[in-house]
């Protein structure tokens, strides 16, 4: 079997064999997402605490905002940097991608300390952890796709379709094990799981371009652009957040 699949693979090449993996795989995940739908969620969540997961999501994606904001303006780049394999360059804007997500995850948890018991109560949801949850997977999900693009860029097919094999079964296995003990948590622990995981092994299939030494980036002309693509994705995202939480729906 396995020569047969090595024959397939050379005679298709890495680009189009990673593809169909790719797709196998995603497609399998599609599989366990509508095993997880229709009878995990079912079975531990009661559906009356069903209707505050979306509050909630919508509450820590707010407060994700300049997270998501800084990780719109710097995952191009980040991806310019790797075809061009300006690694040293490539290692300080991945530093500064950690650093930042750290300072505003600070600064949502410090918001959500006064704001989130009140707004839990009005959604009549005892689990205190699950809000500070739902932020952490909110911020998880947001820069881990920055770190995908460094991987497609670089061409990493093998770390990028292992990442689409085992993200859906690691999900899967965290839910079933923390959905009995506390269901909305659990749910949320197995949403925060994969992207966790994708960043992870990014890192580790990133270590050989990531071990050179750091290049200055910061210069006064990269700050300056990157400042004004901050403010134009931010009054974006702003104002698509907003029409969110509102619950207007755009005309089709």
């Amino acid at each position: 079997m396995k020569r047969l699949l090595d024959k397939i693979h050379a005679r298709l090449g890495d680009f189009w064999w990673y593809t169909l993996m790719i797709f196998i795989a995603a497609r399998a995940a599609d599989c366990l997402n509508v095993f997880v739908g229709l009878w995990i969620v079912p079975k531990y969540v009661p559906p009356s605490e069903l209707g505050a997961v979306q509050p909630l999501a919508n509450f820590a994606s707010f407060l994700a905002l300049p997270a998501a904001v800084f990780a719109s303006t710097f995952r191009q780049e980040l991806s310019n940097l790797a075809v061009n394999r300006q690694y040293g360059k490539m290692k300080t804007l991945m530093k500064s991608v950690f650093i930042a997500a750290a300072v505003f995850l600070f600064l949502a948890i410090l918001v959500s300390h006064f704001v989130l018991p009140h707004f839990l109560e009005r959604i009549r949801i005892a689990e205190g952890s699950l809000g500070m949850l739902i932020i952490v997977y909110s911020f998880i999900n947001t820069i881990a796709p920055i770190f995908q693009n460094a991987l497609q860029s670089l061409k990493k097919f093998r770390a990028t379709t292992m990442l689409s094999l085992i993200g859906a079964p690691i999900r899967l296995i965290a839910m079933l094990v923390t959905m009995p003990l506390r269901p909305l948590s659990g749910y949320f622990v197995g949403q925060t799981s994969t992207p966790a995981f994708s960043i992870i092994t990014s890192v580790i299939a990133l270590r050989k371009e990531l071990s050179v030494k750091a290049e200055p980036y910061w210069t006064r002309p990269a700050i300056r652009k990157f400042t004004k693509l901050f403010l134009v994705f931010g009054i974006s995202s702003l104002a698509a957040t907003c029409i969110e939480l509102l619950g207007f729906n755009a005309p089709e």
